[in-house]
């Protein structure tokens, strides 16, 4: 059998981190076997053995503040080394604010606690602050430091329907301005309905009635920890001030806001109080190097955790959403390092952490990924591959990575799949392309990736999504079709099309 190993480094990655030099011996010429013949995916049962094992309650609901994560983190990594894999961890912190008690908005006679129609920016400093409200929207535009001093600023926004959306100036930096002109505070009215209320005033999800029902809906015990795992989430998008934000800095509902117009108290008072808590964690990640390591590497990645055990002592199994998506990963990663054809190009499987609280496995590697020799040609992200239609697979990315794209389509449709694009409505599925998996701090990298997903199923981020409603004959499919397409990336001579930083409007967005 011809050896995989060569002399080559894989170096150190970014930011401190060393994710591993791996050291390789001995190179030559790979033997040109027929393309057609790909290698074999292992068996259903063989990937249902590896969605039941990490759905598993023993797994504690493979959270960082459960400790499951890092049991997730190690049966992964006992797997990637089982197959001959080099294997380092690469670890990443998930920052976390937690709101203490005294946090209330009080205008005139009434006293409202974070909740649907008050929070405070992610960001938000601590403090109280006490004032008449001014409107500071000419003040900020201006410059003038003669308006707002003492006073707590009140800013109207404009609605900005859209998915994950990004206000220019964001919130924070917008606050900070206030901050420079003298305000003791400062509150932004949003439309609930907007998105950006969400990512920037973390704490209550979205200013929305349906956000505080759902939370409402979790036992009386649980209502605390599911509006902290909503506001880890929503922080991670929330974009940092540029430099410390002293002041108290909220967001209250546009319904407040009206009441506000309609005559109501002109004397604020914004406290705001806060706490850091910060997780952390470590994803895991494998190397096969093949013949030439010094090219261009082949990524193929999934997340591993989920959202851990309720204070009620439910556990979210995660077993579909998205223990199915690595499953997938161990079976390429699998049916690769036993096939005796030398790979043209070294493959990455990148299994993350911190998937569900914003991304921050992915964030890690992707600031580290320019270490690699040779980088990265693209990426393949599979997050859910076990649930809904079994003949049917949706692609995201079309619009931001058209080469992977069509690579990943022919593969899938190869293996079995519709192909899906879009939503019901006709809607592109592109609108979530942006945060919305693993594959997004990739392509800001500059990676051309692409997700595969089941989409959306009812159990998704609940305790129901267990191991016994998946299909692995569905995930095997999904195998073998992501196989197809590592198999073609990895014999590409020229690199794919830099990714394109496209804006697909959200439904119904005009």
């Amino acid at each position: 059998m011809p050896s995989r190993s060569s002399p080559a480094v894989l170096g150190v990655l970014a930011a401190g981190i060393l994710l591993g030099t791996w050291v390789l011996f001995g190179l030559e010429r790979p033997v040109r076997r027929p393309t057609a013949a790909l290698p074999i995916v292992a068996p259903p049962a063989a990937l249902f053995d590896d969605i039941r094992a990490l759905a598993a309650p023993g797994m504690q609901g493979r959270a960082e503040d459960s400790g499951g994560a890092d049991l997730a983190a190690e049966y992964i990594h006992r797997r990637f080394r089982t197959l001959g894999l080099r294997v380092e961890r690469l670890p990443y912190e998930i920052p976390r604010r937690r709101l203490a008690p005294g946090t209330r908005l009080v205008l005139g006679p009434e006293s409202i606690a974070p909740g649907k129609n008050f929070a405070p920016l992610t960001w938000s400093g601590t403090g109280t602050a006490h004032g008449p409200l001014v409107s500071g929207l000419a003040a900020r535009i201006s410059g003038d430091t003669a308006t707002l001093a003492g006073t707590v600023a009140i800013e109207r926004l404009s609605p900005s329907p859209g998915s994950f959306r990004r206000l220019d100036p964001p919130l924070a930096e917008r606050a900070l301005a206030y901050q420079d002109l003298g305000a003791a505070g400062v509150l932004f009215v949003a439309d609930s309905r907007d998105p950006m209320a969400g990512g920037e005033a973390a704490w209550a999800g979205q200013l929305d009635a349906r956000a505080e029902a759902r939370i409402r809906a979790h036992p009386a015990e649980a209502q605390e920890w599911a509006r902290d795992r909503a506001a880890t989430g929503a922080q991670s998008r929330a974009v940092q001030p540029s430099r410390p934000l002293r002041i108290p800095a909220a967001v209250v509902s546009w319904d407040l806001g009206r009441s506000l117009d309609d005559g109501g108290a002109q004397l604020a008072t914004v406290s705001v109080a806060v706490e850091d808590a910060p997780l952390a964690g470590a994803s895991v990640v494998g190397l096969l190097p093949g013949a030439f390591p010094g090219r261009a590497a082949v990524v193929v990645c999934a997340h591993f955790d989920s959202h851990g055990i309720r204070p009620d002592g439910r556990i979210y199994p995660g077993a579909c959403d998205n223990a199915s998506g690595v499953a997938v990963l161990l079976a390429v990663a699998q049916a690769l390092a036993r096939d005796p054809r030398p790979l043209l190009r070294p493959v990455v499987f990148a299994a993350f952490g911190g998937e569900e609280l914003g991304l921050h496995g992915s964030r890690a590697f992707a600031r580290a990924v320019h270490g690699l020799r040779g980088g990265a040609l693209c990426a393949f992200n599979v997050d859910m591959a076990a649930r809904g239609p079994e003949t049917e697979i949706t692609i995201v990315g079309s619009a931001f990575a058209p080469d992977v794209f069509g690579v990943a389509k022919g593969s899938l449709e190869r293996a079995g799949f519709e192909v899906k694009t879009t939503i019901p409505g006709g809607y592109p599925i592109d609108f979530t392309f942006r945060h919305g998996s693993d594959h997004w701090p990739l392509h800001e990298a500059g990676i051309p990736s692409i997700l595969v997903t089941c989409n959306s199923f009812p159990e998704r981020d609940t305790p129901d999504d267990r191991a016994d409603r998946c299909s692995p004959a569905q995930a095997r499919r999904v195998a073998e079709g992501v196989l197809a397409a590592v198999w073609e990336a990895s014999r590409r001579q020229e690199p794919f099309a830099a990714p394109i930083d496209a804006v697909v409007k959200f439904p119904g967005e005009k």
